[in-house]
């Protein structure tokens, strides 16, 4: 599975399809084309203070490229700083080849609320948002590969399409 080459203007604007593949050989431990992807647990803390000294890697959209370990409560901190919340369902990542279209892997939308989820219960919407990608053996490894970036707009779309 080949990763398509960045274009001659140098803009990184990778397609879903993209993204799978990318998370793909990096589960099979090849090396990727480029260094646009971070590897980084988004789970382990707030999405600002994980990626405030970092460039966005799409710069179209201002989102960042990141390569992160699954955790299936979504919860950050143990719950302690807050919770990605899923805001759609799944949906499934085509690949077109010809007339053919082959599923390759699954995407799903979150949002980020901060606050302490477990003992407070009180959380406050963010702006910050998640695309998660995954491969559809689920149990390959268990990590995704994500776009996140602050977008209002966004945020409050995929909250009111609930």
């Amino acid at each position: 599975m080949a990763v398509r080459p960045l274009p001659f203007t140098g803009v990184y604007a990778p397609t879903n399809t993209d993204l799978i593949l990318i998370l793909t050989q990096k589960l099979q431990n090849k090396p990727i084309p480029f260094d646009q992807v971070i590897h980084l647990d988004l789970y382990s803390n707030h999405p600002s203070t994980l990626l405030h000294n970092t460039q966005p890697a799409i710069k179209q959209t201002q989102e960042h490229v990141i390569y992160t370990p699954r955790e299936i409560n979504r919860l950050v901190l143990g719950g302690k700083v807050g919770i990605w919340k899923q805001v759609s369902d799944f949906g499934y990542v085509v690949k077109i080849d010809g007339n053919d279209g082959n599923v390759i892997g699954r995407e799903m939308r979150f949002v980020f609320y901060e606050g302490d989820v477990v003992d407070v219960g009180v959380v406050r919407k963010t702006d910050w948002c998640m695309t998660e990608f995954i491969t559809l053996n689920e149990d390959e490894g268990g990590f995704a590969i994500c776009k996140v970036g602050e977008d209002a707009a966004w945020a409050e779309f995929v909250e009111r399409s609930v």
